[in-house]
């Protein structure tokens, strides 16, 4: 038998021996169990221990002997999964550490320049610093604030009170851990602040003036290193400034979802309305919350307003659960299923794509939101024609090889073709754009991600193209050129929808646009 197998998943070679000898013997002392594997008396009961701890063997006590047994093999695979268990747990506890690593290595950089705080007392002097270094008028960075313990947040907020009383601003990035702490501080004067996501550090770095605070730890346990350096202190600035400036904040798992629904509540003002283009969440959980959500908005927000795709009982029961908590619900009669759910509250967009582990985008972009808003407004006052089946689904298509000249230009969002829900319209597509090139007519595609083996086949000039992150991956295709929308379902039977309104095909290219231009 090979045994190099059972070496590399972490036994020793006594361990497979007397482990391969249980098997063939069945319940045995060890005895006999010495003489089958060939190991040393003196060391049979350490790696019976072993063996015991691993899960790979049991024991049973009959008239005061101890009789041992082989489990069954199939454990092995359980050991085996059990140590992937473990190296992920290890590999999160050293992403947690790296941080603080990388940190260490920075500071070596600075060995003269720096001064280290420990204890509360040393870090209040730490941070009294500011008031020594900064003027009336100066501002203060701080981030990636996550939660602290009560006694540290008890100083801070006095200390950003007594920065606003010398005249001094404090602009603070705060993580979604943090979120209580930005709203404990977000009445203080001269104080900005944002919450960003997940995103957290082991360190909370503060910047002012050429300096550069570095706290680690909570109060039992704090350090601060204080670094004079106007290259560092510049460098951490400029970091600051592309945190505070993103625009689009990734928020996954369920917890870390509804932490970015929750924001949507906190943040909503009593004159603000809120438009959400509706999909079923997956889990149940995350369902009974939508419902508490949208009953929070409905009691802050001056409107709220819910659109649903298919008259199934599914849709009408949810429909009428939300609309029980004062929301307004409609449900379009053309039915077509997408994963990604869209909420538009003031200048915030939240796209969130519900699978098994979901997923939430997060926009802050006033003219996005708008042009959202108004695809809304369209789809919430008016009818949509509808083509069914390959055949009738792509005459859109064929329109454009009329209706467009050479150099002019349309816009795809989300080209997938069909891929293997459809097999003809691949043929169609293929036909078709050899047609679009030969007439010189441009497009601009943001293809899915299941197009990547079959772009290089299509006669795609003169064109561009970008490919969408998988996690966008949908059936539902996205064409627009002057006045005319075309939403297809390339899924089982195809389907399309045609909208010919001027100002939602502008709000369609503004979105289009933020898409084309995102760093993914």
């Amino acid at each position: 038998m090979d045994t190099s197998i059972l070496r590399n998943i972490g036994l020793t070679d006594s361990e497979i021996n007397v482990y391969l000898a249980l098997l063939e013997l069945g319940s045995c002392t060890t005895g006999p169990l010495v003489d089958k594997a060939g190991v040393a008396s003196s060391k049979i009961y350490e790696i019976l221990d072993r063996l015991i701890q691993k899960g790979l063997v049991s024991y049973v006590i009959q008239a005061g002997t101890k009789y041992f047994e082989a489990v069954d093999p199939q454990r092995l695979l359980d050991y085996v999964h059990e140590q992937e268990v473990q190296l992920k747990e290890k590999e999160a506890q050293l992403k947690t550490l790296l941080p603080e690593l990388q940190l260490k290595q920075t500071l070596s950089k600075y060995k003269s320049e720096a001064q280290v705080y420990k204890g509360i007392k040393g870090a209040k002097t730490a941070f009294n610093d500011v008031f020594k270094t900064c003027k009336k008028g100066d501002t203060v960075f701080v981030y990636v604030v996550g939660d602290v313990d009560p006694i540290l947040n008890t100083f801070f907020i006095h200390h950003y009170a007594e920065r606003a009383k010398r005249g001094i601003k404090t602009k603070t990035i705060f993580s979604e851990a943090g979120r209580h702490l930005y709203e404990s501080r977000k009445n203080i004067p001269l104080f900005e602040g944002k919450v960003i996501g997940a995103t957290s550090s082991a360190a909370t770095i503060q910047i002012y003036g050429n300096k550069v605070n570095l706290r680690m730890g909570n109060s039992d346990n704090i350090v601060c290193v204080v670094i004079e350096n106007e290259k560092l202190a510049k460098a951490f600035t400029e970091q600051f400034d592309l945190m505070w400036d993103q625009r689009v904040a990734t928020y996954e798992g369920e917890q870390a979802v509804r932490n970015a629904y929750q924001s949507v509540v906190e943040t909503i003002k009593p004159n603000e309305e809120v438009v959400v283009f509706a999909t079923k969440p997956p889990q149940q959980s995350v369902s009974d919350y939508n419902v508490l959500w949208n009953q929070q908005l409905a009691q802050k927000a001056k409107r709220v307003r819910l659109l649903y795709s298919g008259e199934t009982e599914a849709n009408k029961k949810r429909a009428s659960e939300i609309a029980e908590v004062g929301c307004e619900t409609k449900i379009l009669p053309t039915p077509y299923a997408s994963p990604i759910s869209t909420v538009v509250a003031g200048s915030t967009i939240l796209h969130s794509v519900w699978q098994e582990k979901p997923t939430t985008f997060k926009i802050e972009n006033k003219i996005v939101a708008e042009a959202l808003r108004e695809n809304f407004e369209y789809l919430w006052n008016q009818k949509v024609q509808v083509f069914e089946g390959p055949k009738n689904a792509t005459k859109f298509f064929t329109n454009i090889l009329s209706s467009l000249a050479a150099g002019e230009e349309y816009y795809v969002i989300n080209g997938n073709y069909g891929a293997k829900a459809v097999p003809q319209l691949r043929d169609f597509f293929f036909s078709y754009h050899k047609k679009r090139s030969a007439k010189g007519i441009k497009a601009k595609f943001l293809f899915n991600q299941n197009l990547k083996d079959t772009v290089n086949h299509l006669a795609l000039q003169p064109s561009e193209y970008q490919f969408l992150p998988a996690i966008l991956q949908s059936p539902l295709q996205i064409t627009f050129y002057q006045d005319k929308l075309y939403i297809s379902l390339w899924e089982q039977e195809a389907i399309g929808f045609l909208i010919e309104n001027k100002k939602l095909v502008d709000a369609f290219k503004s979105y289009f646009d933020l898409l084309w231009n995102q760093k993914w």
